[in-house]
């Protein structure tokens, strides 16, 4: 069984780093090049949870494939939208063919997002006089990819 991706760099997709809301469209070109027809699914297990959220990784078609032999090709479209902010992530597409299954090509990419916390979640003032204050001091850390304005 000889399925491979038609040209070398679509062994590695790069989906690149998008922030929240974007969405990138690749379409992979995948040929049989042996000497027999070739029925598979591609499935993609990705052990991310955000990446395991309805319509954030697709790959399409999701059906069964046929391929003819000697050179038939098909197009697979891998969409990525991203709906929080994503680690840098690599990720494998896996051919099944008959019990058999193994890497096709990979998928990489990123959600770039913002990220600001407190380092306490409340304050505690206590008793305070009228007309005399109070003071807490509060760090505000920015764990994010982008930088933030306040």
């Amino acid at each position: 069984m000889k399925v491979d991706v038609v040209e070398p760099q679509g062994k590695v997709v790069k989906l690149g780093a998008l922030t929240i809301g974007q969405t990138v469209k690749k379409i992979v070109t995948i040929a049989n090049n042996s000497a027999a027809p070739v029925t598979f699914k591609l499935r993609l297990a990705s052990t991310t949870p955000e990446l395991q959220e309805a319509g954030v990784l697709c790959l399409n078609p999701i059906s069964e494939l046929s391929l003819k032999p000697k050179g038939d090709t098909c197009k697979v479209e891998v969409n990525f939208s991203p709906k929080c902010r994503i680690q840098p992530f690599t990720e494998e597409v896996m051919l099944e063919c008959n019990g058999l299954v193994r890497s096709l090509f990979m998928l990489r990419g990123s959600c770039q997002g913002i990220q600001v916390s407190l380092d306490q979640e409340h304050l505690s003032f206590g008793a305070v006089v009228l007309q005399s204050y109070a003071c807490r001091h509060i760090i505000m850390q920015n764990t994010g990819d982008i930088g933030v304005k306040h």
